[in-house]
């Protein structure tokens, strides 16, 4: 099979087009062909060599695709099932190729609703704030919720999900008007829940969340940005309040009694 591999890292002329035998699945595996994948900001952090990764490696943590081949103990998937694939487990290479084998837990059926294109850029990002939101924040509809960076791939996501969980109390950040009229016009959020953070102060964005929050701290908080957004949640979360962010290893920090522990 043609896959591109990374030998050394650096800029995306490192990599290189070369052939790979294809692996026959285990017991417990299935084969994939891969139709689309998608690129994510760990793929170009390993290249890069920010994150350690053992080279030779094919990169790509996500792809869809059309099921080859199953174990023999695999009975939730057949040949010829459309499929979409997380990568980050044990598999035998990345989606930047043409096939790749896989345990069966880290796939399932294609939703009907989903091109195998649009499918591809969902599993990382999907599962990534899925388990923010579900897991680690877990909101409840008495909660006011703060969405650092709600026009990127895991906000979209997150605020997916929290108004499939009935949250309406919820404010959220965009940097252009463009990002403003995608929330508007895909999740049908009102203005008056959206914040424009370009070149304004951290000072005036925590006045105006708290404006738009009632006057009020918010008891959660997601941080899909990091940086001067992070210490933005800082500033707005409530005494006993939830930070959670997917930067740095930071994970979950509770802030009660006025301390961060």
């Amino acid at each position: 099979m043609k896959a591109i591999i990374l030998r050394e890292h650096g800029s995306p002329e490192k990599f290189e087009e070369v052939d790979l035998p294809v692996r026959p699945p285990k017991s417990d595996e299935v084969m994939v062909q891969i139709k689309a994948g998608s690129i994510n900001p760990l793929d170009c952090k390993m290249r890069e060599g920010r994150i350690e990764a053992p080279l030779p490696i094919v990169l790509g943590f996500d792809c869809a695709g059309l099921v080859v081949a199953v174990g023999h103990d695999v009975r939730r998937l057949r040949e010829g099932d459309e499929v979409w694939v997380y990568l980050g487990g044990p598999c035998s290479n990345g989606a930047y190729a043409e096939f790749t084998t896989v345990p069966h837990h880290f796939v399932s059926l294609k939703p009907d609703n989903l091109s195998l294109l649009e499918a591809a850029a969902i599993p990382v990002v999907g599962l990534t704030a899925f388990m923010a939101v579900k897991y680690k924040a877990r909101p409840t509809i008495e909660d006011s919720v703060f969405v650092a960076g709600g026009s990127g791939g895991l906000g979209s996501m997150a605020i997916q999900l929290l108004q499939t969980f009935g949250i309406s109390q919820l404010i959220t950040t965009a940097g252009t008007e463009q990002s403003v009229v995608y929330l508007i016009e895909r999740f049908h959020l009102p203005a008056d829940q959206i914040i424009r953070y370009e070149g304004r102060s951290r000072k005036d964005l925590a006045a105006q969340a708290i404006e738009k929050n009632g006057g009020r701290l918010f008891t959660k908080l997601l941080d899909f940005v990091g940086g001067d957004m992070k210490r933005l949640c800082f500033d707005l979360v409530a005494f006993d309040g939830e930070i959670v962010s997917v930067l740095k290893r930071l994970i979950l920090l509770r802030c009660r009694f006025g301390t961060v522990a």
